[in-house]
């Protein structure tokens, strides 16, 4: 599953804000288990 950053077999949710912050959340289905916060990238 391409969406599954840490191979459990769920999707997880990548967010980046337009101010260039991004954050990971790691799902168990349809429920929130925890967060990562990424670097930031640029935006222009």
């Amino acid at each position: 599953m391409k969406s599954d950053f840490n191979g459990h077999g769920k999707a997880d949710v990548l967010w980046q804000n337009t101010s260039g912050s991004r954050a990971l959340w790691l799902m168990n289905g349809s429920t929130f288990g925890s967060s990562i916060f990424l670097p930031s990238v640029a935006t222009s």
